[in-house]
C-alpha cells in the first residue's frame, strides 16, 4: 500500500511540474488576432502568390509580431521569394527549416488593433502524378500561439477542381470541424465557424484535371523506374509467389532504393520467402533496400517473394486480392508487364491500379485459355498499387493443416496422457485404515497435527500449543474483563518440546512484565506476530527429509506437470507462426507469465482451501474461474492470430494445459511416514466420535487431565464441540490453569465454549500487526500525396507570435 500511495503522490508531482511550464506560457499569451485573411492565386505554372492580412489586437505595449515561414512543405519542396510586408519595418531572419519574418521596429511599442500585411511567392515544380494536378497548401499554420477569432480564405485556381478537401485542427488531423467551404467555379473560399484556438492549422488539397499546371516545370528526378516487370503465380492454398525485374536509371549516386512488398487487402498477409541479390529485407517495414553502390547509370535487380493469406470460410465465394508496388517507393514505373498465372480460369477477374488517394483506374488485362492473365503497366505514379481480384466458386481455396497443427495436437495429447498416468497413478491417495485410538500421536504436538492434516500451519493451530502448555503446567491462563486475557509463566519447558516451541515460549513472556512472569492481551498486540509467523515456519520445517509428509516422487512429478503445462501454453503461441512472422513468438512471454501466475494461483488456493468457509471458496473459486477463462481466451488469440492454427486445434491446446496447471495440486499422496501419522490422528478422531461414554468415563477416571489433553488436537481436527458433547456429565471440574471470574455452570460443553471464545480472542491478538503509516494520494488524468491528405500536410503554414 505504502508502494502504490508513493507512486501516485510521485506521478501527481510529476505531472504538476511538468504541467507549470503550459500554464505560464498560456497566460503569457494576452494578445489576439482578431480577423487572418488569406487570399491565393494559383497559376498554371504552379505559383502560389499569397497575401496575407492579420489584424492583432495588443491589450499591453508589444513591438509587433513575427511570422515563420516553412522553406519545406509537408509532401513537396518549392522555392520562397518576393517577400514584403506592408504597416511596418520587418526584417528577414533564416532559421534552418523556417524563414522568421519579423515585424515591427526594436524599442517602439504598440498597442490596441494593427494590421499587419503580408506577401509572399511560392513556386513548385510539376507533381509527377498522372492522374491528377495537386492543389495542396497550408493555409493557416499551427504554430500560432494565440487564438483567431476570424478566419477567412479565397484560393483561386487555374481551373475547377474535380473535388477538393478541407483539412482543421490540429496538425495530421484528417477531419475538418472548424471550417465551412464553398467553390465558385475556380475559386474556393473558407470561413472559419467559431474562434480557432492555438495550434490549429487549416489545409486545402485540389485535385485539378491532368494539366491544369502544364506550364510548372519538370524536375529531373535522381530515380527513375524505366521497366518493372513482374509474374505472379496464385496457389491453391491462396498464397502467391511473386519474381519482378526492376531496371533503375540514377542520375545521381547513392547507397540504395527501397522497394516496398506490403500488400494491402481485406484479410491478414504475410511476406514470406524473400529472395535476391544485392538487397536487404526489412520485415518491420515490409520492403526491400536495393543496394546501388553509389553508382549511376542503369542498373537492374531481380527479387523474389511469397505472399500468404489467410482463408476465409464467412462468404458465398472465394476470391484473391494480388497486390505489387508500381515501382519504388521514390518513383513508378514507365511501363512493364504483369503476368499472372492462375491455377484454373476464374469465374470473375479485374486488374486495376490505386493511386495514395485511394482512386483506382482499371488496367487493360488479356486472360489466355491456359489461365494466364497479362496486364500493361504504362505511366503508373510513384507509391500506386497495381492490383487484380480474381473469384472463384465456394471452397475452392484449400490448404492443408500446417506443421503447427500437428505439433499442437501431438503434444496436447502427450500432456493429457501424461496428466491422467499420473493422477492414476500418484494422484489417488491409497486408502487410510485408522484404528481407534484414545491418544494423538507422541511425535506431534497440536501444531503439528493441524500441519500434518493440511500441509500448512495456520496462527489457530500456533495458537493451540497455549493449551496443551497449560494443561503441562508451563503456564496459567486467566480472563481479563469482557476481551482481555492474562497469561502467567509456569514451569519452563523441558527437553522434550521442540526448539521452535522454547522461542515461542520464550517470546511470549518477552514481551510482558519478566519480573512478574506475566503477559497480557495489550502487550502482545501489534508485537507478537513475528514470532508467530516464524513458528509456523518451523513447524512446516519439522516435515522434511526422512519427515516429509509427502511422496517425494508426486511432489516431483507434479512440479514437473505445473512447469510443463506453463512452458506448453507458453510455446502455443509459437506454433501459431511458424511459417508466417516468426517476430511474433515475443508474445509468447504473455501466455508464460500468465501461466506461472495461473500456476501460484491455484496452487494458494489448494493449500487454503480447508481454511475458508463455504462463501469463501466460492468467490475465490469463481475469481479463479475468470481468471483462466480471460487467460485462455487471450491464449486462444495469440494462437490463431496469425491464420496458421485451427480455432479447434488453439481451443483444444488451451484447455489441456490450462486443466493440467488448475489440477496439477491434485498430484499428490502422503509418504509412508505421513501416512502412519495421519492413520493415529484419525484413529483418535474415531475414537473420539465413535467409542462408547463408559469408555471415555474410565479414561476420564484413569486418566486425570484426560480431556483437556485432547482439547488441543480436537480444536486442530474440529471436534472440539464433539468432544465437549462426549465428555458431558463426565468432566465436573474446571482446569486449575484457567481462571474466570464467572463459571455459570461447569460442565464440558460450557468449558468449549469458553475455550474457543479464550483461543480466538488470543489468535486475533497475536497476529495483529500495526497498521500501515504513511499515505497521501495522487494520479493524472489520465514523395507523392498520401491519403488524401491531413492537417498540416500542403506547402506554406508555419505560424507566428507576438515580440
Amino acid at each position: 500500500m505504502k508502494r502504490v500511495s508513493f507512486l501516485f503522490l510521485a506521478l501527481a508531482l510529476f505531472w504538476g511540474l511538468f504541467s507549470i511550464p503550459v500554464s505560464v506560457r498560456a497566460q503569457d499569451v494576452d494578445y489576439t488576432i482578431e480577423q487572418y485573411q488569406v487570399e491565393v492565386r494559383m497559376d498554371r505554372a504552379r505559383r502560389y502568390v499569397v497575401t496575407e492580412t492579420i489584424d492583432v489586437r495588443f491589450p499591453s505595449e508589444r513591438q509587433g509580431i513575427y511570422r515563420d515561414l516553412p522553406l519545406f512543405g509537408g509532401e513537396e519542396d518549392y522555392n520562397l521569394h518576393d517577400i514584403s510586408v506592408e504597416g511596418a519595418q520587418y526584417q528577414l531572419e533564416p532559421g534552418g527549416e523556417t524563414l522568421r519574418i519579423r515585424i515591427g521596429t526594436p524599442g517602439e511599442y504598440v498597442t490596441g488593433m494593427q494590421r499587419y500585411v503580408i506577401r509572399y511567392t511560392m513556386d513548385h515544380a510539376a507533381d509527377g502524378d498522372s492522374s491528377y494536378d495537386h492543389a495542396y497548401i497550408n493555409l493557416l499554420g499551427q504554430g500560432w500561439e494565440c487564438s483567431i477569432q476570424r478566419f477567412s480564405a479565397a484560393v483561386q485556381l487555374p481551373e475547377r477542381p474535380v473535388r477538393y478537401q478541407v483539412f482543421s485542427g490540429r496538425e495530421g488531423e484528417t477531419g475538418n470541424p472548424y471550417i465551412l467551404a464553398a467553390d465558385y467555379g475556380t475559386l474556393i473560399t473558407l470561413e472559419s465557424k467559431e474562434a480557432l484556438a492555438p495550434g490549429t492549422a487549416v489545409t486545402l488539397h485540389g485535385y485539378l484535371e491532368e494539366g491544369a499546371f502544364d506550364q510548372a516545370p519538370q524536375v529531373l528526378s535522381p530515380l527513375t523506374v524505366l521497366k518493372a516487370d513482374a509474374i505472379v503465380t496464385l496457389n491453391r492454398d491462396r498464397s502467391y509467389r511473386v519474381d519482378r525485374e526492376l531496371d533503375l536509371e540514377l542520375s545521381e549516386p547513392r547507397e540504395g532504393v527501397l522497394v516496398p512488398f506490403s500488400p494491402q487487402g481485406e484479410e491478414k498477409t504475410w511476406i514470406l520467402d524473400v529472395e535476391g541479390e544485392g538487397m536487404d529485407y526489412d520485415a518491420e517495414y515490409g520492403a526491400a533496400f536495393l543496394h546501388t553502390a553509389m553508382a549511376t547509370g542503369q542498373q537492374r535487380f531481380a527479387l523474389s517473394y511469397t505472399v500468404d493469406q489467410e482463408l476465409d470460410r464467412n462468404r458465398q465465394m472465394d476470391y484473391a486480392d494480388l497486390w505489387l508496388f508500381s515501382g519504388t517507393a521514390e518513383a513508378g514505373a514507365m511501363s512493364g508487364t504483369l503476368r499472372v498465372h492462375l491455377p484454373e480460369i476464374p469465374n470473375e477477374y479485374r486488374a486495376f491500379s490505386r493511386t495514395e488517394d485511394g482512386v483506382d483506374r482499371e488496367l487493360a488485362a488479356k486472360m489466355d485459355e491456359n489461365g494466364a492473365l497479362t496486364v500493361a503497366l504504362e505511366q503508373l505514379p510513384a507509391g500506386a498499387l497495381i492490383g487484380v481480384r480474381v473469384v472463384y466458386p465456394e471452397g475452392f481455396f484449400t490448404r492443408p493443416a500446417s506443421a503447427g497443427n500437428w505439433i499442437a495436437l501431438v503434444a496436447a495429447t502427450a500432456l493429457l496422457v501424461l496428466f491422467l498416468v499420473l493422477y492414476l497413478l500418484l494422484g489417488r491417495e491409497r486408502p487410510l485404515l485408522p484404528v481407534p485410538q484414545p491418544f494423538p500421536p507422541k511425535e506431534l504436538n497440536s501444531a503439528e497435527a493441524g500441519y500434518l492434516i493440511h500441509f500448512s500451519c495456520s496462527p489457530d493451530d500456533i495458537a493451540s500449543l497455549i493449551l496443551q502448555w497449560a494443561e503441562e503446567g508451563h503456564l496459567t491462563m486467566a480472563d481479563i474483563g469482557e476481551d482481555g486475557f492474562l497469561l502467567t509463566r509456569g514451569a519452563p519447558l523441558d527437553d522434550g518440546h521442540r526448539g521452535y516451541e522454547h522461542t515461542l515460549y520464550d517470546a511470549l513472556f518477552a514481551l510482558g512484565d519478566e519480573a512478574a512472569g506475566t503477559v497480557t492481551d495489550e502487550q502482545l498486540k501489534e508485537k507478537f506476530y513475528p514470532s508467530v509467523a516464524d513458528a509456523q515456519k518451523a513447524v512446516a520445517g519439522e516435515f522434511t527429509g526422512e519427515h516429509r509428509l509427502e511422496d517425494r516422487s508426486a511432489g516431483r512429478w507434479s512440479t514437473l506437470l505445473a512447469l510443463l503445462a506453463a512452458l506448453f501454453l507458453s510455446v502455443g503461441p509459437l506454433l501459431g507462426c511458424l511459417k508466417r512472422d516468426p517476430a511474433f513468438s515475443l508474445f509468447g512471454i504473455l501466455p508464460l507469465v500468465a501461466g506461472l501466475l495461473a500456476l501460484w494461483f491455484s496452487a494458494q488456493l489448494y493449500n487454503s482451501w480447508h481454511k475458508m468457509e463455504r462463501h469463501r471458496r466460492r468467490l475465490w473459486s469463481g475469481l479463479l474461474g475468470l481468471f483462466y477463462l480471460a487467460f485462455a481466451g487471450i491464449q486462444v488469440f495469440l494462437m490463431t492470430s496469425q491464420g496458421e492454427l485451427s480455432p479447434a486445434i488453439a481451443v483444444g491446446y488451451t484447455l489441456v494445459g490450462v486443466l493440467c496447471l488448475a489440477l496439477h495440486p491434485f498430484i499428490r499422496r502422503r509418504s509412508v511416514y505421513g501416512r502412519r501419522l495421519m492413520e493415529e490422528l484419525l484413529g483418535l478422531r474415531l475414537y473420539l466420535t465413535q467409542t462408547d461414554e463408559s469408555s471415555l468415563f474410565t479414561m476420564a477416571r484413569e486418566h486425570p487431565g484426560y480431556f483437556y489433553r485432547l482439547l488441543p488436537y480436537a480444536m486442530v481436527l474440529g471436534l472440539e464441540e464433539t468432544l465437549g458433547r462426549r465428555f458431558e456429565g463426565i468432566l465436573t471440574e474446571p482446569p486449575i490453569w484457567y481462571q474466570r471470574q464467572n463459571w455459570n455452570t461447569m460442565s464440558a460443553i460450557w468449558m468449549v465454549h469458553y475455550m474457543n471464545r479464550s483461543m480466538g480472542r488470543m489468535t486475533q491478538t497475536m497476529v495483529s500487526a500495526p497498521a500501515p503509516q504513511g499515505g497521501g494520494s495522487g494520479g493524472f488524468t489520465g514523395g507523392g500525396f498520401s491519403g488524401g491528405g491531413f492537417t498540416g500536410g500542403g506547402s506554406g503554414g508555419g505560424g507566428g507570435g507576438a515580440w
